[in-house]
């Protein structure tokens, strides 16, 4: 649990965050339904900064390719670690003791390999709703990751039927 929320110096967390980032830490597998604005990135973020103090740091982040260097500015921000940035494949071979990779939905598809060579203690993975469709190729990718912590995170995790969420679900839930 979670007793001082001063997780990010000068940053105060709202009740519903606090709630969220408990929840998070507890299930270990989530989604983080919130619109946008309201703070999911800085959710996960700080999840991973408490977790970092228990010597759990290894973090993926798969998000569309227009949010990645969001995704490293947020982290530089708060101070929490070192990232790496995937822009093409070669760039890979960069990522080797940064705390944060962080990849696109694309070029995670193109180089699945990276699940297989790296162990990582976390996973984030932005715009779940990308991996609705049980049979797609991003929903197969994704469902390779190996991590005790799978925080993912959506503005909109039903689109189109109730089938979409239940994707979703078999992804985070699939111990079960």
């Amino acid at each position: 649990k979670v007793k001082d929320f001063s997780i990010f110096d000068g940053i105060t967390f709202f009740d519903y965050q606090k709630f969220s980032i408990q929840k998070m830490l507890e299930a270990r597998r989530s989604i983080l339904c919130l619109d946008m604005g309201l703070g999911k990135t800085l959710c996960a973020l700080a999840c991973c900064n408490v977790l970092k103090d228990h010597d759990i740091r290894k973090t993926i982040i798969v998000c569309p390719n227009n949010l990645k260097y969001q995704w490293a500015a947020e982290i530089e921000k708060f101070n929490i670690g070192t990232s790496c940035v995937i822009n093409k494949g070669t760039d890979l071979l960069l990522y080797i003791k940064q705390d944060f990779l962080i990849i696109s939905y694309e070029m995670l598809n193109r180089n699945q390999y990276v699940l297989e060579n790296h162990n990582f203690d976390i996973a984030i993975v932005d715009e779940i709703q990308k991996a609705k469709n049980g049979e797609s190729v991003t929903w197969k990718t994704l469902s390779k990751l190996k991590t005790n912590f799978l925080f993912t995170l959506s503005g909109t995790p039903v689109q189109n039927s109730v089938s979409d969420l239940t994707s979703i679900i078999s992804l985070i839930n699939k111990y079960e």
